[in-house]
This record gives structure tokens, C-alpha cells and sequence, in this order.
């Protein structure tokens, strides 16, 4: 079963923010509710999906070195034990996320809403900061995996950052961001 997969579904080409949009979005995030910056910064710097987001508890986050956080993804299936990884902040993270505690102090959940309210607040922050173009969860996702591979992240490398599994699908979609962080010709 090993180099079983099923039928191609066509991958779409990802359409990451520049830099320009990033700092734009993540200005009208901190204008926004308490929990928009952490949220867009985790999507958007550390390339969490929203599932990983909405599963985010208030102990995976150790801020012992407020300089350097750290992020761990955990997963309840057993099935996607695979998947989990720990993640390295900055001191901007660490401001960011002491903010919202300060603001909000989850007791559990760090962001208990549901799917749709995260779609919601992405979109609301991307009107807000005045990006015309169609900016989603996945997005953000998609634009931290396309700025690691400019900094030089490779394939493996990608993968583990995403928590994907070493397949020839995931290998398909890390490729895109490969070829997008590739200079201009």
C-alpha cells in the first residue's frame, strides 16, 4: 500500500501574500477582536492549519523564555500522531500571545469558536487591511510555506514544518511552494 494513492485531485496553485500584505494584515488583525493577531500570526508564521488552531490549549504554548515561545501541535486521533511537532516563536509572538491572555485568559481553548468565525475574522482583518485579493486560512498557511522555502527550507523540511505526512501528494503540493520561492527568472 505504500505507493497506493488515490485518484489525482488537480492541486491548485497557491497565491501567498507578499510582504507588504503580510504586515498590512497583521496591523489590522491587532485592530481588530483580541484573538485576530495571535490567530493570523500563528497561521501566518508558524503555518498552522485551522484545525490545528481551533485545537490549540492554553498549556501547548510554553512561555517560559517569553523570547522565544514555543508552540507544540498535538493531535487526539492516534491516527495523526504523525503530525505533531514543536514550533519555535519570537519575542514578537511572545508579546502578541502575553497580550491576548492578558485581554482574554483562556482557562483551556485558546480560541473557542468555531471554523466558521475563523473564516469569518480572516476575511473581516483582509477587508480591513485593503488586500483585494482572496485571503483564507489556507492562505496563510500557504504563504509561510512559500517564505520558509525562500529562506531555504527544502522538501523534508517543508513537510515536517507542515506536519505533512512524506507522501507523493504532499510532496506534490510542497513542490508548489518550492517553485513559487524560486527567484525570477
Amino acid at each position: 500500500t505504500e505507493g497506493f494513492s488515490p485518484h489525482s485531485i488537480q492541486l491548485r496553485s497557491p497565491v501567498p501574500l507578499f510582504a507588504e500584505e503580510q504586515e498590512r494584515l497583521l496591523t489590522a488583525a491587532a485592530e481588530d477582536e483580541a484573538w485576530s493577531l495571535p490567530a493570523i500570526w500563528l497561521m501566518l508564521r508558524l503555518g498552522l492549519s485551522r484545525g490545528e488552531l481551533l485545537a490549540l490549549r492554553r498549556d501547548h504554548i510554553d512561555l517560559i523564555d517569553p523570547e522565544r515561545p514555543v508552540v507544540y501541535i498535538f493531535y487526539d486521533d492516534v491516527t495523526k500522531r504523525g503530525k505533531e511537532r514543536k514550533l519555535a516563536g519570537d519575542a514578537d509572538f511572545g508579546r502578541v500571545y502575553a497580550d491576548y491572555l492578558e485581554a482574554k485568559s483562556p482557562v483551556d481553548l485558546l480560541f473557542p469558536v468555531g471554523f466558521q468565525a475563523v473564516n469569518g475574522m480572516v476575511n473581516r482583518v483582509r477587508a480591513a487591511a485593503g488586500i483585494a485579493k482572496k485571503v483564507t486560512p489556507e492562505t496563510l498557511r500557504h504563504t509561510f510555506a512559500v517564505d520558509r522555502a525562500k529562506d531555504g527550507a527544502d522538501e523534508k523540511q517543508l513537510l515536517a514544518l507542515l506536519g505533512l505526512a512524506d507522501d507523493p501528494r504532499n510532496r506534490d503540493s510542497v513542490r508548489r511552494y518550492l517553485k513559487l520561492a524560486e527567484p525570477p527568472l
